[in-house]
């Protein structure tokens, strides 16, 4: 299940609205919306306040999270990639994977 389908059902199973939601975690209506729909996902702050408000397997929540973040990496270095020559190209490799290694141990 994709992390946002997650939250929504976890909303649901709750029976809380986006307006509910919104306010229990401190962001707006819209962010809720906009994370049920895919058009963004929630901080790592945000999974763990969900996580412990609602009394969710952090695990599970950043295994999703995690899935998510590895499709977007994956994206960007298309996009990226498709626009540079080859010697920049590694340069750009090494930058990203730097940046996600030292977001994974952040986590």
């Amino acid at each position: 299940m994709k992390i946002n389908e997650s939250l929504k059902n976890i909303r649901l199973d709750n029976n809380l609205t986006q307006d509910d939601f919104a306010e229990k975690l401190g962001v707006t209506r819209q962010t809720i919306s906009s994370w049920e729909n895919g058009k963004s996902y929630p901080d790592i702050e945000n999974i763990v306040k969900i996580s412990e408000i609602f009394n969710i397997s952090l695990d599970n929540m950043l295994k999703e999270y995690q899935s998510h973040k590895k499709v977007n990496d994956s994206k960007i270095k298309t996009i990226v990639f498709g626009k540079l020559n080859e010697g920049d190209v590694q340069y750009v490799e090494n930058a990203i994977d730097k940046l996600v290694n030292d977001i994974d141990n952040i986590v």
